[in-house]
């Protein structure tokens, strides 16, 4: 139920940008990677490939990403388009509010306890 409350927070901040907090996760991803497929984004945003998949179709749709197909998914390069680095910067500013947003309401201690959680499953992994 939280997990469900907080994205429809972000997804309210964004939609003004016609993106959703799952989509901004993978373009801020594939920023910060340059380049990828669409295996790693699953594997290290623990995101259902078929979730990905339909995401990644709407970005590219969009004009947000660039995709290259391969022989499979696996194969195909995908990166940032120019109008995916244009909508970053301009998202950005907004997540980190919504971010500042959270951490008032639920308190410093909170976030380092969630933070601290989100390692200790990725230890685990």
């Amino acid at each position: 139920m939280l997990n469900r409350m907080m994205s429809s927070w972000y997804d309210a901040a964004f939609k003004p940008y016609a993106l959703t907090g799952n989509q901004f996760t993978l373009l801020l991803f594939i920023g910060k990677a340059k380049s990828t497929n669409q295996k790693m984004i699953a594997d290290m945003l623990l995101i259902n490939f078929s979730t990905v998949s339909r995401d990644l179709a709407k970005l590219s749709l969009a004009g947000w990403v660039d995709m290259e197909k391969g022989t499979d998914a696996r194969n195909s390069r995908i990166s940032l388009a120019e109008k995916g680095l244009e909508l970053l910067a301009n998202v950005l500013p907004v997540w980190a509010d919504v971010n500042g947003q959270m951490e008032e309401l639920f308190g410093s201690k909170t976030s380092e306890s969630l933070n601290a959680m989100i390692e200790l499953i990725k230890k685990r992994k």
